[in-house]
């Protein structure tokens, strides 16, 4: 229990209240008294005092503070002073550390620097820490570096924050490392948060010999907003931590958060992966959500600064990637192995930034291990890897990749075996990642301007015993090689029962994006497990799906009402598969349609015949219109012919040298 400090020192702000310290020498003595005070000394007399107390800096520049050091020059110059304890200094609890009480630089760069390397080493049981928090407490504007483990410790309580702090960075611009071994080391639980405003007040955490941030297996409710991870402040080049940027494991952590502007990190230019997730504990939902990151790319997302991986997900399950900028990294955009479930990848642009400007990435997401229910989309940019989606050789689970933007991949769109395309086999009976679900066939598919729409007949070759029915199947606008699905236009089912009929299905879909004659379309299909197969092979969308009726006489004389029999067709231009019904439209002419009045397409050609009867007693002409009419989903599809009698008067047919037409009496 911190108890109230009564003496008169210069640490008070005031004579009424014992909360507010100012730290003017950059000793390491514990002492705080009336002509000197130190961090040291500052900390342990806060800590004796009751209530939430604040410790800041006005340490003279002068020849007495020999870690005073200028740098910059005319208006850019400013002060910094180093402090280096020659032990960790005192565990905090309800204290705020505000080292921009000293600020004096116009970059916003910390003049506080907390320097490690006269505190000797520590053990794995007591480590050598720059500082801990416990609780209640907030650093600010401090740097930390050349600590032998943590150069800060968040070890317990709820509420501690960091911010506007650089770990692991020389001065006075970070433009190199002074390394910790760890940047920032968190045990704690509760609302935490090592946060800022990217760009403006965010922490710096780069040039570390080991991590960045790491968090333990029964740790929780970390926030991780608006940072520069493996970079300079300025966020431009890479000043990498030599392992990795973040290791997460615990509990309910969130990287970035796009409910809160400029809360998203750069996590780029690290020695191995931008983030790593270890999952522990194990058999229990972590929660986590990385979301809102550049991850691979500078703070303006305009060039590479590479991670060897940009997310790797090495065990856990229940946590969600989503709506971030993985892109420029050297093997891979997510790397997926080991035994993580129940993972969400959605919203994404990987190998893309935010304005789509291409940028290489090994392979876009790659799941290699025991991955189940790994959600690949919707709504992912996966683009300009070697591979857009891998799924290795070891993987046993089930990887389902549906509403995607795939496109422009060096290789292959979608790898199963990771051996280039995978060829459908009889009955689906072949083993191996996703069980190598067979893509569909596409036998027909036109284009259908009636209401944006393609026509389409396929079938899918799995065995009920090789797959989990019902399937679904996605169609895609294929991307400029013909071979990945850029665009998601529709979806339909296959269901067992079409398999065991063994013919194709036919499907006039509403299609989600503006399709035209001469688009490549290409599919997959994704068993109800979560089992999605590779891009089929493009097919060709053929021209509008249409019909036309004609008949081979279509002008008729006479004196007097007759009957007529006339031979017609109907075409089916494009694959036309509705039946359309027959009519005519004149009151004073009658027909009679044979064998039908309904057209059913069996063949490309129909041919049918029309009675016509004419009933008119006095001469003039007449017009009588056949009509076929197709009701679709999108309205009625008409199509025409029209018959023409012309009726003249005895006196004009008996003399006239000679008419167009066909006497039909």
């Amino acid at each position: 229990m911190k108890a109230i400090l009564l003496s008169l020192f210069i640490c008070l702000s005031t004579l009424s209240h014992a909360d507010v310290f100012v730290v003017n020498d950059t000793g390491d003595a514990d002492q705080c008294d009336q002509t000197t005070c130190t961090l040291r000394g500052a900390i342990k007399d806060a800590m004796r005092t009751l209530g939430t107390d604040t410790i800041n800096f006005n340490i003279p520049a002068d020849a007495v503070n020999q870690n005073y050091v200028s740098g910059g020059t005319g208006n850019g110059a400013f002060f910094y002073w180093i402090i280096q304890p020659t032990q960790e200094l005192p565990e905090i609890l309800g204290i705020t550390i505000d080292g921009t009480s000293a600020d004096s630089s116009p970059l916003g760069n910390p003049s506080i620097v907390i320097d490690g390397s006269l505190a000797g080493t520590g053990t794995n049981q007591d480590p050598m820490d720059g500082l801990t928090m416990r609780g209640n407490s907030t650093v600010k504007g401090l740097s930390f570096i050349y600590w032998d483990e943590a150069g800060l410790r968040i070890k317990a309580g709820a509420n501690n924050i960091v911010t506007r702090s650089w770990f692991g960075l020389n001065m006075p611009y970070g433009l190199a490392a002074a390394p910790n071994h760890v940047g920032i080391s968190y045990d704690a639980s509760g609302n935490n948060s090592i946060s800022g405003t990217l760009g403006f007040s965010g922490n710096v955490i780069s040039g570390n010999t080991n991590f960045g941030i790491e968090t333990s297996s029964e740790s929780s409710g970390l926030g991780i907003y608006g940072n520069l991870i493996g970079t300079d402040p300025d966020g431009m080049i890479a000043v990498p931590n030599d392992s990795l940027g973040a290791y997460i494991r615990g509990l309910n952590h969130r990287i970035g958060n796009i409910s809160i502007p400029l809360s998203g990190n750069v996590i780029s230019g690290n020695i191995s992966n931008g983030i790593q997730i270890s999952g522990y504990p194990h058999d229990t939902d972590s929660g986590h959500v990385i979301e809102g990151n550049i991850i691979g790319l500078n703070r303006l997302a305009d060039a590479e600064i590479p991670n060897q991986v940009g997310i790797y997900v090495q065990r856990g399950q229940g946590f969600t990637i989503h709506n971030n900028v993985i892109a420029g990294n050297n093997w891979y955009g997510i790397n997926v192995s080991s035994e993580p479930k129940d993972i969400l990848v959605t919203n994404n642009r990987i190998g893309v930034n935010f304005s789509g400007q291409p940028f290489s990435t090994g392979t876009g997401v790659k799941a290699n291990g025991g991955a189940t229910d790994l959600i690949i989309g919707p709504d992912n940019i996966i683009a300009h890897g070697n591979i857009g989606v891998s799924v290795g050789q070891q993987s046993t689970g089930s990887v389902r990749v549906q509403k995607n933007q795939i496109h422009d991949n060096f290789r292959i769109g979608i790898d199963l075996e990771v051996d280039g395309v995978t060829a459908n086999d009889v009955g689906d009976f072949d083993a191996g990642p996703n069980r190598l679900q067979n893509y569909p066939d596409i036998t027909a598919a036109q284009y259908d301007n009636n209401g944006n729409r393609i026509s389409i007949e396929l079938a899918v070759d799995s065995h009920p015993g090789a797959s989990d029915y019902p399937i679904t199947v996605d169609i895609y606008q294929a991307d400029s090689g013909g071979e990945e699905g850029q665009t998601w236009l529709a979806a339909t089912t296959f269901t067992e029962a079409h398999y065991l009929s063994g013919l194709p299905i036919n499907r006039s879909l509403l299609a989600d994006a503006p399709v035209s004659q001469g688009d490549l379309i290409v599919t997959t299909a994704t068993d109800a497990a979560g089992r999605t197969s590779e891009f089929s092979p493009s097919f060709q969308l053929a021209g509008d799906a249409d019909f036309a009726i004609s008949c081979e006489t279509t002008v008729f004389t006479t004196t007097s009402a007759m009957t007529c029999t006339i031979d017609c067709q109907a075409d089916s231009i494009n694959g036309w598969s509705e039946e359309p019904v027959l009519t005519c439209d004149n009151p004073d002419s009658q027909c009679v349609f044979l064998p039908s009045d309904t057209i059913s397409f069996t063949q490309s050609t129909v041919p049918f015949t029309i009675k016509l009867g004419h009933q008119a007693t006095s001469p003039g002409q007449y017009t009588t219109e056949v009509a076929a009419t197709a009701q679709l989903q999108g309205g009625p599809v008409v199509r025409t012919e029209f018959l023409e009698i012309k009726q003249l008067a005895v006196s004009d047919y008996l003399f006239k040298d000679g008419f167009d037409g066909i006497v039909c009496q």
